[in-house]
């Protein structure tokens, strides 16, 4: 056998021993739950725009911790589907509100972990300004159902990535929150 087979058995060698070493030590298991859509609740209201936080925690059921490096609220209203009202979107970790939009990366602790916590509360915090001078009830009175993408980036022992998941805060809902009446057209 020549030098090169010796090393490329040695490198398969690493490569298996580093799965079966990571198999016996587990890893993170991330993922995001979405509380009830009723759990939602307004926050702010002015006479054009309330801000309305939609709960969800990231919980980590591995054997390993996580680094929560990102998490994105993106809502998705385009103007074709509603122009009344424009939306934009933060997430928020409970207990450190920040003022610049900026999400703090955070270690969430492997499941049983003494450390700290498995559970991370997030508020995904929704802004709606009303839009074309109109005051914020008549536009919500027209609004359509508002699906909201949750992306959040994290990294353990699995590499860095995003994943994504998705609430829908309806109609219905945002108006309840504000005490308007949908107009429903016939």
């Amino acid at each position: 056998m020549t030098a090169l087979t010796y090393i490329l058995l040695l490198l398969l060698f690493i490569i298996i021993g580093r799965d079966i070493v990571f198999a016996v030590i587990g890893k993170e298991e991330v993922s995001l739950q979405k509380e009830e859509p009723q759990q939602a609740r307004l926050v702010s209201r002015t006479e054009n725009s309330i801000t309305i936080a939609a709960p969800f925690r990231i919980v980590n059921d591995g054997k390993q911790s996580a680094l929560i490096i990102d998490v994105i609220v993106r809502p998705q209203l385009a103007f074709e589907q509603y122009d009344g009202v424009m939306a934009r979107g933060k997430a928020e970790m409970e207990g450190r509100p920040r003022e610049d939009d900026y999400f703090e990366a955070a270690v969430l602790f492997a499941k049983g972990d003494r450390g700290g916590s498995n559970v991370m509360n997030i508020d995904a915090l929704i802004t709606l300004t009303a839009r074309k001078g109109q005051s914020i009830e008549k536009a919500l009175s027209y609004m359509v159902d508002l699906p909201v993408d949750l992306i959040y980036m994290f990294v353990g022992r699995v590499p860095c990535h995003y994943e994504k998941s998705r609430i829908i805060l309806t109609a219905e809902e945002i108006a309840s929150l504000v005490g308007v009446k949908l107009v429903t057209e016939e």
